[in-house]
């Protein structure tokens, strides 16, 4: 269901992390591909990246260019249908690749210190001033995403990872 108040999208990261969680800790370190480790430490990466270019953003929030309620809902709608489509593999852009990540209870603490840090931004930012500032993912077809978006992309992401856990043998 498509989150039309800032409450709603941090819903929808609470909701995400819950499921992450969750995946972690019915998992073990051993599967194909990256580690279970190397995930959650990935989606560490991305957060605090995302929120540190939000912070930055937020500094200079200009309201009216605000996109319109369809924009976001369209936005919102690409975001979805993207992370959840199982078929489409990407490489993970080369800040957010886990080189070396530290071991899974430090990694799933550097979660929590990230979402923190996220929720406390959000705490001071209103639904107009997440929604007017944007910036471009590094995959094109995802393209340029209001903060709004970004929260979205940070859930589903967590999401698509746990359950990729989930369904690692």
């Amino acid at each position: 269901m498509y989150p039309q108040t800032l409450d709603a999208r941090i819903a929808e990261l609470d909701t995400a992390r819950a499921m992450l969680l969750k995946a972690l800790d019915s998992k073990t370190d051993k599967q194909s591909g990256w580690s279970v480790t190397e995930i959650a430490y990935h989606l560490y990466l991305a957060e605090k990246q995302i929120t540190e270019t939000l912070q930055s953003l937020l500094k200079q929030a200009d309201t009216s260019s605000r996109p319109s309620d369809d924009q976001l809902r369209e936005e919102w709608e690409k975001v979805v249908a993207f992370l959840s489509d199982k078929n489409i593999r990407m490489e993970a852009p080369e800040s957010v690749v886990p080189i070396n990540p530290p071991p899974l209870e430090r990694t799933k603490e550097l979660l929590a210190e990230s979402r923190k840090a996220l929720l406390e931004l959000l705490s001071k930012a209103t639904l107009d001033e997440v929604a007017s500032v944007s910036f471009p993912h590094p995959f094109r077809r995802i393209g340029r995403l209001s903060g709004l978006g970004w929260l979205s992309l940070l859930a589903h992401h967590e999401r698509r990872h746990a359950l990729q856990i989930c369904d690692s043998v």
